[in-house]
């Protein structure tokens, strides 16, 4: 019996791993800003490079919906970030005002020509975070960073009823 209960326990944990790799933002409070500072904390440990997460509220009001979306755009800008920029620190910068909440995420990397990006899908990645974006209401933009790599900034609404649209795509 004690042997069943603890492959069943087992079991559970595998299944609840599972869910949070395909679903990292779960539904209680402070699930979004914990699942952005376990990611920072993992991808500093796994790969030496320096991850951090500034946040300037709990962002309890983040819905797991939105919140997993914005997890893959933060996910993807990491990758691009350390995969084509060869970045060593990475900066998540999280601010709430009434009406929006905002993600910077900056490296210290090559960088990348931000004009062709912002005009056009050059690849997956970036046509999978501006899908994203728009899927929640968000403006998404690239810029090139003056002291080097690239800043991926997403301002989203607070409610997902106040919808937002970048006019440019």
């Amino acid at each position: 019996m004690e042997r069943t209960q603890e492959q069943v326990r087992s079991a559970a944990e595998m299944t609840r791993a599972l869910a949070r790799g395909i679903m990292p933002v779960g539904p209680s409070p402070g699930a979004f800003r914990q699942a952005l500072e376990q990611f920072a904390h993992n991808l500093t440990e796994t790969t030496g490079l320096c991850c951090t997460v500034h946040a300037s509220d709990d962002f309890d009001t983040v819905q797991p919906e939105v919140g997993n979306h914005v997890y893959r755009i933060m996910q993807e800008a990491t990758t691009n970030a350390i995969r084509h920029g060869k970045a060593t620190e990475i900066q998540i910068i999280l601010q709430a005002s009434d009406t929006h909440y905002s993600m910077a995420i900056s490296d210290n990397g090559r960088g990348m020509d931000v004009q062709p990006a912002s005009k056009q899908h050059i690849g997956m990645g970036l046509q999978s975070m501006r899908t994203r974006a728009r899927a929640i209401g968000a403006v998404i933009e690239l810029l090139h960073n003056p002291q080097g790599g690239c800043d991926v900034l997403l301002k989203w609404p607070v409610s997902p009823r106040g919808i937002l649209y970048d006019e440019t795509d």
